[in-house]
């Protein structure tokens, strides 16, 4: 695995490094290092160390670090230039780049999704690995059904949730249930649909006489009631997403959490469906959501992965998706 870079490792390295040479900061780096007590130094790269093993933010790493050395750490220092100079010494040292690569790496996301997948360190990821996760589908639905037997683990009791909620989405294409959670409580649900008080997609069809005169000539002899517009009219799928009046699972549990005044910052978001287009991973990212958990790694579009790749979102498989 890696530390993920993020927005609190490269604002604080423009804080304290920001145009200059890279030998110079390597050399800030190297004093840095000198500076301190070896056993907190050893003790804090064995975090850093672990930190890379799991796969966590540099804001996660930060804050495991304070917590361990703080009342070792004299009120008179920088820790927070103590902390990113031994991350970039370690982070170098193991990966043999420069600076620059360092603070604008790309992620591999279906290479983090593996890892964490098969419980390996990153660098053992196989490419057979990586086909594995690329293939899983929400096909495995089929062959799954909730039975009254215990459920084996959190993943599969809030895959079970995420489908019961999908259960009250009125939308005709296809339904998808997401939920929200925080240290292994739901706090909040969501599923595809028209907004609050919207009528279901096929009855615009009886009372938006606009649209109906815009799409007469490609819904043909289509019987339009109970029928998906967007099918009646000929889209390929993914495509007219503007006839749409629904709003996405993701995007609508976001929203019931903020109805209610719930936190969403460093929440999980479970949902029954592949990688969330990118209008709604700009709302999960923008709201704090810490990790997202899917059936597949399969996308809407380009944009999505470059969003993944750019961002500090984790992202998996539920455990028991083969």
């Amino acid at each position: 695995m890696e530390i993920i870079i993020d927005d609190v490792f490269r604002s604080t390295h423009n804080l304290y490094f920001k145009g200059l040479p890279e030998e110079t900061v390597l050399k800030r780096i190297n004093e840095v290092f000198n500076s301190y007590d070896p056993e907190m130094i050893i003790d804090v790269i064995n975090l850093i160390k672990t930190s890379i093993a799991i796969g966590i933010t540099y804001s996660d790493c930060y804050d495991k670090i304070v917590v361990a050395i703080i009342d070792r750490f004299s009120l008179d220092d920088n820790i927070d230039l103590f902390i990113l100079s031994l991350t970039m010494k370690v982070l170098i040292a193991i990966g043999d780049e420069s600076i620059e690569e360092l603070l604008f790496k790309s992620r591999d996301i279906n290479k983090e999704v593996a890892a964490k997948h098969f419980r390996v360190p990153l660098e053992k990821v196989s490419k057979d690995m990586i086909n594995e996760v690329l293939n899983a589908s929400d096909n495995f639905t089929k062959n799954y059904s909730i039975n009254d037997e215990p459920v084996e683990s959190w993943d599969e009791y809030f895959y079970n949730v995420c489908r019961q909620v999908a259960r009250n989405s009125k939308c005709l294409s296809r339904r998808i249930g997401a939920i929200m959670v925080w240290d292994k409580g739901i706090i909040s649900t969501g599923y595809n649909g028209p907004p609050r008080g919207v009528p279901r997609c096929d009855i615009r069809w009886k009372i938006d006489k606009e649209f109906v005169e815009k799409y007469k000539e490609r819904t043909g002899g289509c019987k339009l009631e109970g029928v998906c517009p967007r099918q009646a009219i000929g889209f390929e799928s993914g495509a007219g997403l503007e006839v749409c009046p629904a709003g996405h699972a993701e995007r609508n549990t976001l929203i019931n959490a903020a109805r209610k005044g719930i936190k969403t910052k460093g929440a999980t978001l479970y949902m029954t469906c592949g990688i969330p287009c990118t209008p709604c991973l700009v709302e999960i990212i923008n709201a704090g959501i810490k990790e997202i958990v899917v059936i597949s790694l399969k996308t809407y579009d380009q944009t999505a992965m470059y969003l993944l790749n750019q961002s500090n979102l984790v992202v998996r498989l539920f455990d028991f998706v083969k």
